[in-house]
């Protein structure tokens, strides 16, 4: 009764706080995290009216010491905090139009060296259905370092304005203490210059973009893939940095995500030509785990003769697929739900659980290196 509640008063209180005609404009004036690493952090957020951008943080909740104040006037608002300790909780507070202080937020910078971490997986989301909103409000129950989304974020199209009450919203208690990690959907893709000028992601690609890139974590390495708009055959730009990344890379673990599925028993929306370029790498450099989405289900595949797992996880929130499926032999559990997934690394162990909007447990897989 308590869930219902909520998702009714966290329906209401937008309209009630700020007129349709200005919701139109504003993506989030609550404050959301980009980017944290060891010792960066980035702070975003908007105002209905251009301003100046001041953000008080330190590692205490009193947060007097130090102020960021930007020179120039924006609605949009992003501020990066540098020079911070690793594995280190910092409180902050923004201000906004350079008056009104927020009420203080925290988060946790990333580790330098290996330290045991979590982290959140959602996908195929944004819809603002009655759905969304209780795997939003589940999800808010768990502690995690960062969260992952594998795509289709925004529903129809991805536009700006959808934003706030399809994304930043429901999210709201989440997205001011862990960053957000996501990868271009189908549905993002009409619109991809709001999905990189909302995000502030890494540029660490071969063109520089944010549409595909990587980031560490402990002793682990994330890849985000774009399976919908970048090229990805042999001798793409995307092709050549993932095999460079992935050919270097020293970490214990390495994760790859990406929006359309390479592997899964629905007989639609399979990449098989992703697949044919792809699954190979991915054998080769022992990727130890991929997450996709598009498919709105849950499922869970190792190819035969494979280390690497396969996840299908588009649960988030959208109306869920119940046709055209037809179980492949190599598939280890397919549940038709609603669902996000928590992930633990701890030295050599993987442990991934699949969560319902009530909470149940609906599948379990651990890793042993």
């Amino acid at each position: 009764m308590v869930k219902f509640l909520k998702f009714y008063s966290i329906l209401i209180l937008p309209f009630a706080i700020f007129p349709p005609s200005l919701n139109a404009g504003i993506l989030s004036p609550i404050p959301y995290l980009q980017q944290i690493t060891p010792h960066e952090a980035s702070i975003l957020w908007d105002t209905h009216f251009s301003s100046l951008a001041r953000v008080c943080y330190g590692t205490t909740p009193e947060v007097k010491h130090t102020l960021i104040l930007t020179k120039k006037a924006h609605h949009h608002h992003r501020v990066t905090l540098r020079n911070l300790r690793p594995n280190t909780r910092y409180y902050y507070k923004i201000y906004y139009y350079d008056l009104f202080p927020s009420e203080i937020y925290s988060f946790k910078t990333a580790p330098l060296h290996e330290k045991a971490f979590s982290f959140a997986v959602l996908g195929d989301s944004g819809n603002s259905s009655f759905d969304q909103y209780l795997i939003a409000l589940e999800l808010e129950q768990y502690r995690y370092d960062f969260l992952l989304h594998t795509g289709d974020i925004v529903y129809p199209k991805g536009k700006r304005e959808d934003y706030f009450l399809r994304f930043f919203f429901p999210y709201e208690h989440i997205l001011h203490r862990v960053p957000i990690y996501p990868t271009l959907g189908n549905h993002d893709a009409h619109h991809w210059k709001d999905y990189v000028n909302i995000f502030h992601l890494p540029k660490n690609n071969l063109e520089h973009s944010e549409r595909y890139y990587s980031f560490d974590w402990s002793n682990a390495q994330f890849f985000s893939l774009d399976s919908v708009f970048s090229p990805f055959e042999v001798g793409s730009l995307q092709y050549q940095w993932l095999i460079e990344r992935l050919s270097h890379s020293q970490k214990t673990w390495k994760f790859v995500y990406f929006h359309v599925p390479i592997v899964g028993s629905m007989t639609q929306g399979i990449h098989q030509k992703l697949k044919e370029v792809l699954m190979p790498l991915l054998e080769q450099y022992q990727v130890d785990a991929v997450f996709m989405g598009h498919h709105h289900l849950y499922e869970r595949t190792r190819a035969q003769g494979s280390s690497t797992l396969y996840i299908i996880t588009g649960g988030g929130g959208a109306d869920l697929d119940d046709d055209f499926i037809q179980p492949n032999p190599f598939s280890e559990k397919l549940i038709q739900k609603h669902h996000f997934l928590l992930a633990k690394v701890r030295g050599r162990t993987f442990t991934l659980w699949a969560i319902d909007e009530h909470g149940k447990i609906l599948d379990t897989v651990s890793i042993e290196k």
